[in-house]
């Protein structure tokens, strides 16, 4: 690639970025707008509206981005005619410019050389004529930019008169009069061009009015990349792009820099057991010496005269060494202690420079919320509060999809119609309110709606259809429990698939996601008030602050953020309860399970009187008291995901190399929480539901789209199957090598490799060579079919015309299973 190549790249890439900023700002101002923002801020508001349009557009048509200008001059031919008009007039025109803002980045991905995708026309188009209908219902006290003289045709104008000798510039070709002008899906770029801004808006003279360039936006980015800044401008801030995949590979480096800091402690602790011990010997030698030298005199002879004089030059040696090894120790531990602090302010520089606002993701969401809302015929609005906490970067890009989830859920759900609303003594305007904010070394963030609440009654009843209550645990389920089902795969209260929810997809994945990032999810809700969704994160993913136990000859880490209490209890003080043992946090039983039990694995005998430490594990509303034979201390880690073949070891969620070289493992919460219920009272029916699951046929579900994963994922868990979901096919053949399974349903378009190379992969393996394989794209035609089978698929499923129950019918097909 060349030089140029590589700019021209570097140029699109700052487009792509800068003009998704611009899309979330125009539609935070669209928002604000709607809400109610009139007069001097409503008008201030619009005009940076149509700045931002009209940059996107020079921007875009600068870089040969047509379809992205030409998009963005309907926004901003929209933009121009809503200023003056009340919201409630221009009502179809805010629901088409969030529809125009959601295609923007479409038409950035759109093949230049083919048409124009038809949503994107029909909205260009429509906003157009939307904007043209209203034109003539201005109120004649908003002023209007006065229009230029009329040009005759085929008389271009006359260029000004210049004072130098420079050719005056080539004017475009002038048109006859149209008796009805093209839509904007018809203009060329290169005609398209806006009128002139107003002078009050832009605070420059008429002159410099129109000779604005087009391309601003681009000048400024390369502005940023380095090119000199003109005039009296205050020079911008200095910035770097850099890719994320650079930063966590330094992020890895300052890890091992952590490891070999713990690794320094290490050597500083023998050395100072090496220092003890050479003060130890220099006491001995010291006391025989003593003893020598009060040697009777009168019978001496010179060999222990000789004896006298060597222990003499050895204690001196002794002495010397001694004074020796206490100056390196205190030099190595001022060097340590620098070390410390240095590697740890990197470390800290380090996360900083990859943790973001979570306004970065939440501030899209109440535009989302509002796009949502319209299409199922409902009013509601997102209140975002905490957007200046911020999170790693990684996180963020993980917490969109199940954000997403969540307020899809929320809006159908937790909105009511607006005839109900009313009949509740509520606003028409339903209030959905996100929440972040932090929690010891942890992150909370919490979606609330004024809906109806959970229907308990529902969810017990469909408890008790899908088999996952019988009569009895139905009756007595509390209410924690009921909700605790909402999170069961493929789990929903709606009897009829809408346009939001009804599929059972949602909660459940969303657990799944938020797990994944160590942390948790929890439900409340009030009947008639409203349901709270609670996502409990850590601040860090990379260091770990955690609590160092002992179990047996096992050492193991559980991070602080997890644990509510250290306590020592005697056995006097534990409780029989409902056929367990548990112990008072807080007035209050918390069931109680020694460590062992939960890992398998022998703990020290205790004598009866003596009394055990406990650490109570906390996660969301779930105690667990935990048993164990030493807390040795805390300690901070680095955290390390396990490698292939451990990708998975049940309750535990990474490890961590330790100064002696020694593995420790970092335990994780939730298993151990799970690990505690299944072990209560209800132990027989939890080990019949794990046998369950075990007998189920086995399905390695592969699609790099997290919704279409979740929805594959829940049908499948519905009709019976154990599913293990990856995002790629090199996860899927890293699963494959490491456990067994009885088919796989795989995406075909994935980044790196696709479905047809992963089908052929499977099909040279000997130990794969007869896996049931089942492909699901959205390639519908007879050659892709044809590429499919011939690559080894035993089936082709086109997305288009997708039915879950085709799908679960080739499986049982395949597996040999009854329908």
């Amino acid at each position: 690639m060349s030089a140029d190549d590589e700019a021209f790249q570097l140029l699109c890439a700052t487009l792509r970025e800068e003009a998704g900023e611009q899309v979330e700002r125009i539609g935070a101002v669209l928002l604000e707008v709607e809400r109610g923002a009139d007069g001097t801020r409503g008008r201030a508001l619009l005009e940076e509206a149509f700045r931002q349009a009209h940059n996107l557009k020079g921007a875009a048509g600068s870089l040969g981005f047509t379809l992205t200008a030409r998009l963005a001059h309907a926004l901003e031919t929209a933009l121009g005619e809503i200023r003056g008009l009340p919201p409630s007039r221009a009502r179809t025109l805010f629901d088409l410019l969030h529809q125009g803002l959601t295609l923007v980045p479409k038409t950035l991905d759109a093949d230049p050389a083919a048409d124009a995708p038809l949503e994107i026309t029909r909205v260009i188009n429509q906003l157009v004529t939307t904007s043209e209908s209203l034109r003539p219902a201005r109120p004649s006290a908003v002023p209007t930019v006065p229009k230029p003289p009329p040009i005759e045709p085929r008389s271009p104008p006359t260029p000004p008169v210049k004072s130098d000798p420079t050719p005056a510039p080539r004017t475009p070709p002038s048109h006859a009069p149209m008796a009805h002008e093209p839509t904007a899906a018809q203009i060329p770029f290169e005609q398209v061009v806006p009128p002139p801004p107003r002078p009050e808006e832009l605070g420059t003279d008429p002159g410099e009015a129109d000779a604005l360039p087009e391309a601003g936006t681009i000048l400024t980015n390369r502005a940023k990349l380095g090119a000199p800044a003109t005039g009296a401008l205050k020079p911008a801030e200095e910035s770097l792009r850099v890719s994320t995949k650079k930063l966590s590979a330094l992020m890895a480096q300052v890890g091992e820099l952590l490891a070999a800091r713990l690794r320094t402690d290490q050597r500083l602790s023998e050395l100072k057991s090496i220092l003890s011990f050479e003060e130890d010997q220099l006491e001995r030698r010291s006391a025989l010496r003593a003893s020598l030298h009060d040697y009777d005199l009168s019978v001496r002879d010179p060999f222990v005269e000789r004896l006298i004089d060597a222990v003499d030059e050895g204690a001196e040696g002794h002495k010397e060494l001694t004074r020796r090894l206490r100056d390196l120790v205190r030099a190595f531990e001022a060097d340590a202690l620098q070390s410390t602090i240095l590697s740890g302010e990197l470390q800290e520089d380090i996360r900083r420079i990859q943790t973001f606002p979570l306004a970065s993701v939440l501030d899209t969401l109440p535009r989302a919320v509002r796009n949502m809302a319209r299409e199922v015929g409902r009013d509601a609005e997102l209140e975002v509060q905490g957007g200046e906490i911020e999170l790693d970067k990684k996180v963020l890009e993980a917490l969109k999809d199940p954000l997403y989830h969540l307020l899809r859920n929320a809006v159908d759900h937790g909105v009511e119609p607006a005839a109900e609303r009313a009949a509740s003594g509520k606003a028409p305007s339903a209030t959905l309110r996100l929440k972040a904010e932090h929690r010891g070394d942890s992150i909370a963030i919490t979606l609330s709606d004024d809906g109806p609440g959970v229907d308990l009654d529902a969810v017990r009843q469909r408890g008790l259809e899908r088999g996952l209550l019988n009569e009895r645990s139905a009756a007595q389920a509390s209410e924690q429990q009921l909700l605790e089902l909402l999170f069961s795969p493929g789990f929903t209260t709606r009897r009829k698939v809408g346009v939001l929810s009804g599929r059972g997809v949602g909660l459940d994945a969303v657990r799944a996601s938020i797990e994944e990032l160590h942390g948790s999810i929890s439900v409340q809700s009030r009947r008639g008030h409203g349901t709270t969704v609670t996502i409990t994160l850590p601040l860090t993913i990379y260091v770990v602050h955690a609590l160092i136990v002992r179990v047996g000859s096992y050492e193991l880490a559980v991070p602080i953020s997890s644990v509510h209490r250290i306590m020592r209890v005697h056995p006097s003080e534990v409780l029989d309860v409902e056929q367990s043992t548990a112990v008072l946090v807080d007035g209050r039983p918390v069931a109680l399970i020694p460590l062992a039990t939960l890992l398998g694995v022998e703990e020290d005998r205790r004598r009866e009187s003596e009394r055990m430490g406990v650490v109570v594990v906390g996660v969301g509303d779930q105690r667990c008291a935990i048993a164990v034979d030493e807390i040795v201390g805390d300690q901070t880690v680095l955290a390390k995901n396990l490698e292939p073949p451990l990708i998975r070891i049940p309750n535990v969620a990474g490890a961590t190399i330790r100064g002696d070289g020694s593995v420790l493992l970092t335990l994780n919460p939730i298993d151990l929480l799970r690990r505690a219920s299944s072990l209560g009272p209800n132990r027989a029916a939890a080990l019949a539901a794990d046998s369950a699951r075990r007998a189920a046929p086995r399905v390695l579900l592969v699609d790099d789209s997290f919704t279409t994963r979740a929805l594959e994922r829940s049908v499948l868990e519905a009709a019976g199957f154990s599913v293990v979901a990856v995002a790629d096919a090199e996860a899927a053949l890293v699963e494959l090598d490491a456990d067994s399974f009885d088919a796989v349903v795989s995406d075909v378009s994935m980044p790196g490799m696709n479905g047809f190379d992963l089908c052929a992969k499977i099909r040279k393996t000997e130990q794969t060579r007869a896996l049931p394989v089942i492909l699901v794209t959205s390639l519908g035609s007879d050659a892709d079919r044809r590429r499919g089978l011939e690559a080894g698929a035993d089936a082709y499923v086109a997305k288009q015309e997708f039915d879950h129950e085709l799908l679960v019918q080739k499986l049982n097909e395949l597996l040999g299973r009854a329908g």
